[in-house]
């Protein structure tokens, strides 16, 4: 199945198949492409976890507002989201848009107090650029180490450059 059943977005294997597709429309479009990960402070093994989990699932697909923009469960407990021809400013909006309704969600109940971490890469894909590199780069902004460097609900955007 294309989509998540938990949470309804789309499945690791299919979000799998579209980067990889745009990835290569990116490159012969000599566009820039952004991959984020957002990694949720919430234990999905509880149910008020779970609850939060699926709620943040709708928040963000909610905005990322653009048809080309893939979102997708990541692994068992992330999100990992594709932005297509997009420059970093734009990523950055679009972050700064996710953790703000995170943060409007939390004022008003409508969450258990949850607070996220999101790495985001951008990058101008070549055929010479692993993409299997590129998403462990981006996965491992997410890992804990780097979360207890960071405040909640932070976030950390790098620019792939090639040298």
């Amino acid at each position: 199945s294309f989509r998540d059943r938990d949470t309804g977005l789309y499945s690791e294997a299919y979000f799998m198949e579209m980067f990889y597709r745009e990835w290569h429309r990116m490159i012969r479009e000599h566009a820039a492409l952004s991959v984020l990960v957002v990694h949720p402070n919430v234990d999905i093994a509880q149910p008020a976890g779970l609850q939060d989990y699926k709620f943040l699932a709708q928040l963000i697909d909610q905005n990322t507002k653009r048809t080309t923009d893939l979102v997708s469960r990541f692994h068992n407990n992330e999100f990992i989201i594709g932005l297509f021809d997009l420059s970093p400013k734009g990523t950055e909006t679009i972050i700064e848009r996710i953790l703000d309704a995170i943060k409007d969600s939390n004022a008003s109940n409508d969450l258990h107090t949850t607070s996220a971490f999101i790495g985001a890469l951008n990058v101008h894909p070549t055929k010479e650029l692993d993409i299997s590199k590129v998403l462990y780069e981006v996965e491992s902004m997410t890992n804990l180490h780097t979360r207890q460097k960071l405040a909640d609900s932070a976030y950390e955007l790098r620019l792939h450059t090639v040298h």
